[in-house]
């Protein structure tokens, strides 16, 4: 792990250029892409622009992450207050959860600002973990 730590990690992207975009950071998927690197620790982007072709012919440009919110319409404390609202009510909820097949599946109602969830009880479609990965967890948990 500590050889893992020692590594850089940059986050790609790659955008066709059709619309002419001048400044690649006023992009839609902007927030979208810093939101990304935020939740992965990533300091920086590396963001290239596609011609018709598909090629890369323009220099790519390495970003840092920290700086991509300066003169956006977004802002970053707002999208860091809706995800620990999230966290921490997804944790309320879950807390006595005991069944490696229960799924919650989470919704954000923006009309009416608030957290929405159903509960999927014991194994159902919604189910996603393997067979072979809940035993694991149990034997891991078994020597603890």
């Amino acid at each position: 792990m500590a050889e893992v730590n020692k590594c850089k990690f940059i986050l790609t992207k790659l955008l066709w250029n059709k619309e002419q975009i001048g400044d690649i950071l006023k992009h839609p998927k902007c927030l979208l892409w810093w939101l990304q690197c935020y939740l992965a620790n990533t300091n920086d982007i590396f963001i290239g622009l596609k011609d018709a072709d598909g090629v890369v012919r323009v220099p790519a440009q390495i970003q840092k992450v920290k700086d991509m919110p300066k003169n956006q319409h977004w802002k970053p404390h707002i999208c860091i207050r809706f995800l620990h609202t999230l966290l921490v009510k997804m944790e309320e909820v879950m807390a006595s959860v005991n069944c490696p097949y229960t799924v919650y599946k989470f919704v954000y109602d923006s009309y009416s600002r608030c957290m929405k969830f159903k509960i999927y009880k014991g194994k159902s479609e919604y189910s996603f973990l393997s067979e072979k990965y809940i035993k694991h967890c149990k034997e891991k948990t078994k020597h603890e």
